[in-house]
Parts: C-alpha cells; structure tokens; sequence
C-alpha cells in the first residue's frame, strides 16, 4: 500500500457511517437516502429494515420510466429515473431476543457490512456491487451457528408503467424481469445464484416468487451473485443476467469459481483506489 494511499483510506476510513437500529422503508424515498449505500456506477444499492428481514433496494443508471401528461391542446411526458427491484433477505433463526443488526457504509471500497445475531450466533454480510458491473455479490458468513436464509427478488410496477415476470431457470437460479414499453421500450431482468449454500431450493411454485430458500453451515462463507442488465431499447436482457452469472464462459457452479469472483471483487478495490486518489485535495 503506497504512502498516499494509506493517509487516504485512513481519512475515509473516519467516515464511516454506522446504523445500529432499524432502518425506516426505503419504498417512498425519492432522493438520497439516509441509509447505508452503495454502487459502482451501473448499479446502486442501499439498504432497509430489521435484522429478521433487511431490504437491499437496487437501483440502475439507465433504467428510468415515462409518465404522461394529458393537455388541453398536446400531451406531454416526462421522463425520471426508476426503481429497479429489491432484494429481501430473510434470516428465519434470527435471535429473536434482539432488536437490531449493525450495518457499516464503506466509502473507501464502496461496499456494506453488515453483523445480524442469529440464534446462538451471528451473520456477517459484505455487499458489493461492483464497480463498472452489472453485478452485485453478497458475502455472506456464519459465526457459530448455521444460518436459515430466504432471498427473494421483488419489485414494484410504479404507476401501473411496468410489466413484470418471475420465473426459475433451475432449483438453484431464479430471476425478474421488469419492462416498460412508453414511447420507448426500457427493460431489465435481474437473475439469482448462491454458491456454496447447502439445501438450496426454488420458491417459485409458492405463487411464482422470485425466491429461493437456503443454509449457510456455521464456520463457512456463501456468495450470493445478484446480476442486472438491461437498458433503453434492449431485448435481451434476461439472456444478459443470466449469463452475468457464469464465470468466463463456464457455470458459476462447479469449484474454481471463487477465483473469478476474487478477481472480480480485487478489481473493484482498485478501481476504487484509483478513483479516490484521482478524487481528493488535502488544504
């Protein structure tokens, strides 16, 4: 670590921001939340909720909607950004005792961690969505007891603007879509993979949830892959996220993806280095 970098990280290691209470829903908040955040220019994340039940909103640069405007004469339209969908995690054995988690916002590395009791334990999650990719990796670790997840892609149709669909590629994949078609067609799907989880199933024959349901044994480490395409005037965008989730051509699935995604994961920190050290002036 070179001398510039160290006095860097260590300023913006004090700015930290700490939530150790439950966040208030994200659902209506149109500007900048006061909540942890954060992203890597294509994807945003920022996060809601308990420590049973926490909410990781996503967000996407180029994925907005249309609203008409009737007139007396012309109608007119405008054209916001828009939500994408979220991620609900569940933790089924969380410690029923406690009232909170902690979660910590890392703007050195752009990243979220969060420490959610479990009963007799705790779960550690590390949220990245990484820099310049369609792509959001969950870290997810058990300290002393093994760890009850559900993960569930949900998603709202803002003003009635948007048609969405659920579905499962397999047992251990599933994914939405969610498309626009006013004016211009604005589309996008997100697709859902764990690594290393054991007794992974599909939800989607309970109503057609975008869900799937899964352990992480105690002592070990899980990585959820959330991918996102999509875009103005793209048609293939489910094909797109799919494919975000197989490492260099090959399913993410067999052993050997943990390089990969280390790869992945060491880019994004040194992207953001260099992006800080580019990004700053000491007076």
């Amino acid at each position: 670590m070179n001398t510039e970098w160290s006095a860097l990280k260590t300023k913006l290691d004090s700015y930290q921001s700490v939530y150790d209470a439950p966040i208030s829903s994200l659902a209506e908040v149109n500007t900048i939340p006061d909540a942890p955040i954060c992203g890597g220019g294509k994807v945003t994340v920022a996060v809601d909720g308990t420590h049973r039940e926490v909410n990781y909103h996503l967000s996407k640069s180029d994925f907005w909607h249309v609203m008409l405007h009737p007139g007396r004469l012309f109608d007119g339209f405008s054209i916001s950004p828009a939500p994408l969908c979220r991620l609900a995690l569940t933790v089924n054995n969380a410690d029923g005792k406690a009232d909170h988690g902690r979660h910590v916002q890392d703007m050195a590395v752009a990243e979220i961690r969060s420490v959610l009791p479990l009963e007799g334990g705790t779960l550690e999650v590390r949220c990245t969505a990484l820099a310049q990719r369609g792509l959001v990796i969950y870290e997810l670790e058990a300290r002393g007891a093994t760890a009850s997840l559900s993960a569930a892609i949900e998603a709202e149709s803002e003003h009635n603007n948007f048609y969405i669909c659920k579905g499962k590629q397999d047992e251990e994949t599933v994914w939405l879509r969610k498309e626009h078609q006013q004016l211009f067609a604005v589309n996008a799907a997100v697709a859902m993979r764990p690594l290393g989880a054991t007794n992974v199933r599909s939800l989607h024959e309970q109503g057609g949830a975008a869900a799937l349901s899964f352990d992480v044994p105690a002592g070990q480490t899980v990585r959820l892959l959330l991918s996102v395409a999509g875009g103005k005037e793209e048609f293939h965008h489910l094909e797109e996220a799919l494919a975000g989730l197989e490492m260099d051509g090959q399913d993410a699935r067999p052993t050997g993806e943990g390089d990969a995604i280390d790869e992945m994961l060491n880019e994004h920190a040194d992207w953001w280095q260099a992006f800080w050290l580019k990004s700053w002036l000491d007076l």
